[in-house]
């Protein structure tokens, strides 16, 4: 292998902080969000994939959000603790749990859904504006997002991703025929 091949490139480096930039600026959104509602960003990322995925074991919630199972344990013990989740251990495991949400957290993810304004995010603003200003097609950006995250995480991580945002378009078709 070449010298250069083992150093870290002009290019990765501007890659690896232009991800980092753009993930800093969304948590900053999502935080933001999330303590509207007495959460954590993880807390209330939790409870959008137990919405597409109620009743995932510890595990699939560990790889869904993608945490240590450790951390995924922690925040289920934290929700729990506000009645928002509820675990059920395995009739045929006893060591291992389903997390469910309860009805109170399927309210409040109901009510961030409905009631927050997610066109504040300044990344999704940003990257809006320079799609337009490049003339790129957003499903080319979003193919090109999940196949690098496929190959970073798995056809499972991907496919996730992609039922959960048809159920989500799927919402705001049926809001906006209910609206009509």
């Amino acid at each position: 292998m070449a010298e250069k091949d083992t150093k870290i490139s002009g290019d990765l480096h501007i890659m690896m902080n232009v991800v980092r930039a753009m993930y800093k600026t969304l948590e900053e959104d999502w935080t933001k969000q999330a303590k509207q509602h007495d959460l954590t960003s993880p807390q209330q990322h939790l409870l959008w994939i137990l919405y597409f995925r109620d009743g995932s074991t510890i595990t699939e919630v560990s790889n869904l959000g993608l945490w240590h199972i450790s951390t995924a344990m922690h925040l289920i013990d934290k929700l729990e603790e506000k009645d928002l989740v509820r675990k059920e251990r395995l009739r045929n495991d006893k060591r291992a749990s389903r997390v469910y949400l309860t009805e109170k957290g399927r309210a409040l993810r109901e009510k961030i859904a409905m009631e927050d304004d997610f066109s504040t995010y300044k990344l999704l603003a940003v990257l809006q504006k320079q799609r337009d200003i490049l003339g790129l097609e957003y499903g080319q950006l979003l193919q090109f997002g999940l196949s690098v995250t496929r190959d970073l995480y798995g056809k499972e991580y991907t496919d996730f991703l992609e039922s959960s945002a048809r159920v989500l378009d799927a919402e705001m078709e049926k809001d906006k025929i209910n609206q009509s």
